[in-house]
């Protein structure tokens, strides 16, 4: 028997292979405490909640520190050097 040898393999590592939710909470936690919030607690308990935008993560910093471009625009670089550790 021949076996067909594939071109290209896509997969989802991410939550997938790899359980990270505790990895992105604490991103968006260390982001919230950038803006000077904390995350609702009761709102990160739904695990499906973890693959929200990030701009609908950030709506549940409290106390809200603002809009949305804003709060992006404060916490994109340390949520990027967070995930890069």
């Amino acid at each position: 028997m021949r076996t067909k040898r594939a071109d290209s393999v896509i997969f989802d590592f991410d939550g997938v292979i790899a359980d990270t939710i505790e990895d992105v909470w604490a991103s968006v936690e260390y982001a919230s405490e950038i803006v000077g919030g904390i995350m609702d607690r009761d709102f990160m308990k739904d695990t499906s909640h973890v693959a929200l935008p990030e701009e609908e993560l950030l709506r549940h910093v409290r106390p809200y520190p603002g809009k949305t471009g804003s709060i992006l625009q404060r916490c994109q670089n340390p949520l990027q050097d967070h995930e890069s550790l």
